[in-house]
């Protein structure tokens, strides 16, 4: 430390104390206003003897170190404007975005405020993006009789990982959210693992966006997807007896069998429909006939497991068809379902519309349709009756768009069905493991 001595002049200089400095530092240690210090060395305060007093010199901040065993340092945030501390006592308002690197123990309830009401939805919905969604906890939904779609949410840059929208119903009319749908960036779609969501009215769904799959997950229960009798239905034919049950009658092969056989890994319940002794013999599970009337603001997916123990030949010979028929013993009159005929299209897959018998049919490209081979079919017929999309293994083999039957009267079934034209020697022919028909409807019924 370099001393310095007292200057008699009242201005001190660089090496000297002057009086003006002497009484500045005897006031600033006797409790007088003094303008300013500019302090270049430790100062410590024991005890509690910090203080900050207000403007008015009335009441103070009284600043009292812990009982610290080691020298700490406060490093203070570097500020480019006006701002406040955050305190433990007080309810704060953070402005800027927030890192937590610990676990955060929240004892309270969260209360998300961040909430918009955007206008009424009178369309589907691409790259849907209102009004400062992004930094919105919740958007409240709203759609018109229209059954609306949202295909994605984002504009494909600002969403960021790990950040949570809860979506709202808060209107009267359900609401679907469109599982990778290519209407949307791909950045702003939503990933369900296949399954369309719906969001039915006074209900709300929470979604995740993750940055490495660049898409929105679900968080909220997976059991979402299935309806209450007032939005829906749901009917699940699992396989565990061969009996029919309450959605699906069993139709058993003239001179032919239905039975269970035994389980194998990923597959439990699995039942096996024989030929039949009958050239012309037919068999299948299928709904009542006149049960589903398509399109008319109802959302429709069917879902088959199954395989092939044999395919058709010149020796056994016979047509196969899944999805929304009408008959289980001929060509149907109204119908959306595969077709596997070893005669067209080279043995693969042909997705088919039929409406009062007039039909459109597309070919699809997948590989010829194999025996021992275990195949998911799903078919996804929007709200509207304008679209059927058909899936196998969850890759998209094509949409139809035309016949589907949807006018009054137009009614038809759900379930599958094979119709021999050769062939009289029982054997082995289809295994199924499942169907699943999953239906939303706009508004209650």
């Amino acid at each position: 430390m370099t001393w310095k001595v007292v200057n008699i002049a009242d201005t001190g200089t660089a090496s000297k104390f002057g009086a003006d400095d002497t009484d500045k530092i005897n006031k600033g240690f006797s409790g007088i206003d003094v303008d300013d210090y500019d302090i270049n060395s430790d100062w410590f305060f024991r005890s509690g003897k910090l203080n900050v007093k207000n403007p008015a010199n009335t009441f103070s901040y009284n600043i009292v170190a812990a009982a610290l065993a080691a020298n700490r340092t406060l490093n203070l945030p570097l500020l480019t404007g006006t701002d406040t501390f955050a305190v433990l006592g007080l309810a704060q308002t953070f402005t800027g975005a927030q890192t937590i690197g610990a676990k955060l123990d929240v004892n309270k309830n969260i209360h998300y405020t961040g909430v918009i009401s955007p206008t009424q939805l009178s369309s589907d919905q691409n790259n849907y993006a209102p009004t400062n969604w992004a930094t919105s906890n919740v958007i409240r939904l709203d759609g018109d009789s229209s059954f609306r779609t949202i295909t994605g949410i984002g504009d494909g840059s600002t969403q960021t990982n790990g950040q949570t929208i809860r979506l709202r119903n808060i209107g009267s009319n359900t609401i679907l959210l469109a599982n990778q749908n290519t209407s949307s960036t791909a950045a702003n779609r939503f990933d369900f693992d296949g399954y369309d969501v719906p969001v039915f009215p006074k209900r709300e769904v929470e979604i995740i966006y993750d940055g490495t799959l660049s898409r929105w997950v679900l968080s909220s229960p997976p059991s979402i997807i299935i309806p209450s009798s007032k939005y829906g239905l749901y009917a699940l034919r699992d396989y565990l007896r061969t009996t029919s049950d309450n959605f699906f009658n069993t139709q058993t092969p003239s001179g032919g069998t239905v039975a269970n056989i035994s389980a194998v890994a990923a597959h439990q319940g699995i039942v096996e429909w024989t030929s039949g002794t009958s050239a012309t013999g037919s068999g299948g599970d299928i709904s009542s006939t006149s049960a589903i009337l398509l399109g008319n603001n109802w959302y429709w997916r069917i879902d088959f497991i199954f395989k092939l123990a044999k395919l058709s030949d010149v020796t056994d010979t016979y047509t196969l068809r899944l999805g929304f028929i009408d008959s289980s013993s001929a060509e149907s009159t109204d119908g959306v379902f595969f077709r596997y005929d070893k005669d067209v299209n080279s043995g693969k897959w042909v997705l088919v519309s039929r409406s009062n018998s007039t039909e459109t049919s597309t070919n699809a490209s997948n590989t010829a349709v194999a025996s021992a081979t275990w195949y998911h079919l799903t078919i996804i017929i929007n709200p509207a009756g304008t679209s059927a999309e058909f899936f196998q293994d969850g890759t998209s083999l094509g949409t139809v768009a035309s016949n589907i039957p949807t006018g009054a009267g137009r009614v038809t079934g759900a379930g599958w069905m094979f119709l021999k034209t050769a062939g009289t020697v029982d054997t082995a022919l289809v295994d199924m493991d499942s169907i699943q028909l999953i239906s939303y409807t706009n508004t209650s019924r």
